[in-house]
């Protein structure tokens, strides 16, 4: 939801930023653009370019640290699905555990005995399958939406860039040359 907010946030300063009296936005004390990541990163060039007054003005640390933040926590889908898949191994081992337990005590004479250990370790086996599915499904759609959280992610970024450069730095720019 809060890369979504950027998106949006991203496209309503570019529309506001396209318009015909949009440089007036570029002003430090402007409060026209909506609030976000990408303004904050606008004003920050905005900032770096007053204080530079004059020449090309070089966005690279700071496009570093927008990713950054846009990134976020995006790094815990990957510790989380990780997660999963141990689990549902960690799950396996306890059924396997459980499975093989009854064949210590196992008598080969005593077919009741027989009978209710292999109850037992179907059970364990089933403990065992069980917990690897529902780790490897857990992990796989944690994975999927972390990865559509990722491709979001890398759109916002690659919206501010274009905006940035296409946008911003030029009128920046045109403003301290003239």
């Amino acid at each position: 939801m809060a890369i979504a907010r950027e998106g949006e946030s991203a496209r309503r300063s570019r529309d506001i930023l396209s318009a015909v009296d949009g440089t007036k936005a570029l002003h430090v004390d402007a409060e026209v653009l909506p609030t976000g990541l990408v303004t904050d990163h606008i004003r920050s060039l905005v900032t770096k370019a007053k204080a530079q007054a004059g020449g090309r003005i070089d966005q690279t640390l700071l496009l570093r640290s927008l990713a950054d933040r846009l990134r976020g926590s995006n790094g815990f889908g990957a510790f989380a699905s990780d997660t999963l898949m141990k689990l549902g191994l960690l799950g396996t081992i306890i059924g396997f555990i459980i499975m093989l337990a009854p064949i210590a005590t196992l008598d080969a004479a005593d077919k009741a005995a027989m009978k209710s250990s292999m109850g037992l370790m179907s059970d364990g086996m089933a403990v065992a399958m069980y917990t690897t599915l529902a780790g490897l499904v857990g992990s796989i759609l944690v994975r999927i939406q972390y990865y559509m959280l990722d491709a979001a992610t890398q759109r916002v970024f690659s919206d501010a860039v274009t905006l940035t450069e296409t946008r911003i730095t030029p009128a920046l720019e045109r403003q301290h040359h003239g």
